[in-house]
């Protein structure tokens, strides 16, 4: 069980998995006669060899809470289940706005949360509508499935290759902090992240040689280098060798500030 600082109508839950994640079989939250309610569960528990940040479609209920019950099945890995952190995102009581949007108005450098606005490039895509570059602007369409879906962008028919891409705008700049990438068919097989600096240039917020075939969906979220500029442009290079098929994306998020803390 977990409390949190404020009572929020609940409208997502994140939960920051990283190690043999898929266990999270059932979400609770306390009602304000002290019975606990079904958010969200499942009859079928996975092991997803991955960490991820698990976002599941919640049943909404008509009441602020600050309770959450989180029960884990580990009986599929057969092995300790690791959970990071919690996050809940949602409305306070007698209030029409984000709880995020709320605070960043009296605290400047408080965290944003953008998706993803235009399409500024892209290597290939397998169609001009669906599975188009575009299926990735705004907020996911498809996550958590794990489905072969035309509303996410995948590559032209036989680009498998190492190089694939796809670059995207944002509404507004931002000290990145965070990225998150929605895979929602044979994930693993993102390669490189870049941002566009002051310059005109593209830096490596993150890179690997290994890339890898996850048979789920998942929101990929790696360690980042945090740099000293805003930015409104990522760059993200996907290598579908390792799948050798269609490698799907579903929405890419940035978390960062308007502001440089400190």
């Amino acid at each position: 069980q977990v409390k949190f600082a404020k009572r929020l109508y609940i409208e997502e839950i994140n939960i920051y998995e990283t190690f043999n994640a898929g266990g999270v079989k059932e979400i609770k939250s306390l009602n304000s006669s002290g019975q606990w309610d079904t958010l969200w569960e499942t009859s079928k528990a996975e092991q997803i060899t991955s960490s991820r940040i698990f976002s599941p479609t919640l049943q909404r209920m008509d009441y602020p809470t600050d309770t959450l019950d989180i029960i884990v099945d580990c009986s599929i890995a057969r092995n300790f289940v690791e959970i990071d952190a919690v996050q809940i995102i949602g409305k306070r009581p007698d209030d029409s706005k984000n709880v995020e949007e709320t605070e960043e108005k009296l605290r400047p450098c408080t965290e944003v949360s953008m998706w993803a606005s235009s399409v500024r490039g892209f290597s290939s895509q397998r169609s001009s509508g669906k599975w188009a570059a575009s299926q990735v602007i705004g907020s996911p369409n498809v996550y958590p499935a794990y489905s072969d879906n035309d509303r996410s962008w995948t590559q032209a028919k036989k680009r498998f290759n190492a190089y694939q891409y796809l670059t995207v705008g944002y509404s507004e700049h931002l000290f990145i902090k965070e990225v998150q990438i929605y895979e929602t068919f044979n994930a693993g097989a993102v390669k490189e992240i870049k941002s566009l600096n002051p310059s005109g240039q593209w830096e490596t917020l993150w890179n690997t040689t290994h890339v890898q075939h996850i048979r789920a969906s998942r929101i990929f979220s790696p360690t980042i280098k945090i740099k000293d500029y805003v930015t409104d442009s990522l760059h993200i290079t996907v290598d579908c060798t390792a799948a050798n098929s269609y490698v799907y994306i579903d929405a890419i998020k940035i978390v960062g500030t308007r502001q440089i803390d400190g």
